[in-house]
Formats: structure tokens, sequence, C-alpha cells
């Protein structure tokens, strides 16, 4: 057949056949996967220990009705389908709120919609339904946007308006810490999920200042971050 799948389908198949029991959807997706990377259907015969008929019928069943139609076996994953109104509830709900595993969203699933999904199954839903497996974004749990475009404005004045011989040092702390720290989810494609660090006081202290234009950089150890240090 040549070349033929999508790249997100091509990872979206080998991601489910490495989570996958089921010998006869992993026959199916390896097939697939074969007669995509330009394998005859004799060499596919010998690696798989399937007979041509065999071969054939999965590579109409993928033309037919694509990756949808090809997982469609019968197992748990897919022996509950959720209507697109179910579906839409769902996207909703995982735009707001973080689901750790596939694992997660099925348990969520079947206590919402009466649906029962295998871990296998519902990343082949999640994906369709736009969403991909990656980390959260830490970010500052006190940032103030009016405040930081006021900085970037004073800052390009300073730059504009300093003699040639001045320097110009950003000057910051670092205070290594017990902290929050990123973890994995099911996020929405293109959408990033925020985790809030914290604040806590009891840490080393570190300062350091670094010059702007040769990006030599000054650090000392201080017991306190204060005005005098």
């Amino acid at each position: 057949m040549g070349k033929f799948l999508r790249n997100e389908d091509e990872n979206l198949l080998k991601n489910i056949h490495r989570k996958t029991k089921e010998k006869k959807l992993a026959d199916r997706i390896k097939c697939i996967l074969a007669l995509d990377s330009g394998f005859t259907y004799k060499e596919i015969k010998e690696m798989l220990l399937l007979d041509e008929a065999t071969i054939n019928n999965y590579r109409k069943i993928y033309q037919e009705g694509g990756i949808d139609k090809l997982l469609n076996v019968n197992y748990n994953g897919y022996s509950g389908k959720l209507t697109q109104k179910q579906e839409e509830q769902l996207r909703d709900y995982l735009k707001k709120n973080l689901m750790k595993s596939a694992k997660d969203v099925c348990e969520f699933v079947e206590q919402m919609f009466k649906v029962k999904y295998t871990s296998v199954g519902m990343v082949h839903l999640l994906h369709r339904l736009g969403f991909v497996y990656k980390k959260t974004r830490l970010v500052p749990s006190k940032a103030d946007r009016r405040r930081q475009e006021e900085f970037i404005k004073k800052y390009e004045e300073i730059k504009a308006n300093k003699e040639k011989e001045d320097k110009i040092y950003f000057i910051d702390a670092i205070h290594p810490q017990y902290n929050s720290m990123p973890g994995w989810g099911w996020i929405e494609k293109g959408k990033e999920m925020q985790t809030l660090s914290n604040t806590g006081r009891q840490r080393i202290n570190i300062n350091g200042a670094l010059d702007i234009e040769t990006k030599k950089i000054i650090e000392r150890e201080d017991e306190t971050i204060n005005s005098p240090s």
C-alpha cells in the first residue's frame, strides 16, 4: 500500500499496541503498520504467521473504517461507546480537571455514564477527543501580569538612556527547597494545565547577579535575602 498513515495515527496505533493484551488487536495493528512501512503480503505473512486472506481482510477493514473500525474488536475497551453528547461532556470535564491516568478516566466514565472502557480503549478515545499525555506547567502562584508588563517597560527605558560604560545586572535569589513538581496527565492538545508552586521560606538562600551583556554571573550564599545582602 505504501505510506498512508498520518504521524498521529501511527503513534496512536503504536501506543495502543504497547498496552493491549489482546492478540487479535495486536495482529491488526502490526499488520497495518507493516503495510504502511512497505512490507509485502508475503513478508508480513512470514513475520506475523498470518495467512494472506487475513492480512487482506485487515487492510479492507482499515480502508473502509479507518482506525475506529480496525480497533472495534470484541473486548471491553470498545464494547460500549459514548454518545456524542457524553463525549462533549467528558471533553468539557477534562478541560477543567486534570486526570492523571487513562485508568482514572475509565473510572470517571463508568461512574458518570455507566459505560466501561479498558485503559487501552480509553487512550484511543482520549486521542480522538483531542487530548495528549504530557506534563503540567509549573507557574509562580503569585505572578502578576500587570507588574511584569510595567517592569518590561521600565527596563526598556533604562536600556535606552544608560551610558555606554554602564552595566545592567539582573539580580535574583534562589531558595532550594521542597516544592511542587509538574506531573503528567491527560490535557487537551495545544492547551496547558498549571500546577501552583508553594511559597515556603525554610530553604537555602543563594544570591546571584547576571551581567546582561557579558553573561558573567556573580553568586554567593547568604543567611537571609534582604536589601543589604
